[in-house]
């Protein structure tokens, strides 16, 4: 039986040849992602938390803004379900971010595999 690592060395390898490089290189190039693709999603997620500060800051002001209680709670209803989805992609990026940060090379290891269709 051939275990996912063997399987995505040859398959590497291929790419490499493709690519007009070597597997070694690439596998480089992935190490060097792992932190660069760590501090984007942690930007992402700080931007994230920023849009929900705000969010939560001017949530009653939107009743001001309104003439009509049914809009703003239509407004208010679509907005909070708009900002628990961002709060959950938040939550979700964050195991990203450590294992790149903490193990680049498990890191890279899956995004060969799901470069790959592997599970």
């Amino acid at each position: 039986m051939t275990t996912k690592v063997e399987f995505v060395i040859p398959a590497l390898d291929k790419l490499a040849e493709r690519l007009g490089t070597t597997s070694e290189y690439l596998w480089g190039v992935l190490l060097k992602q792992a932190p660069i693709y760590a501090a984007t999603t942690m930007l992402e997620v700080l931007l994230i938390a920023v849009v929900v500060y705000f969010y939560i800051k001017f949530f009653k002001r939107v009743h001001d803004w309104f003439e009509d209680p049914v809009a703003s709670g239509v407004t208010l209803t679509f907005a909070s379900i708009f900002m628990v989805g961002l709060v959950l992609a938040a939550f979700m990026s964050i195991s990203g971010i450590i294992v790149a940060l903490l193990n680049p090379e498990y890191w890279a290891l899956k995004q060969v595999l799901s470069a790959l269709k592997i599970k």
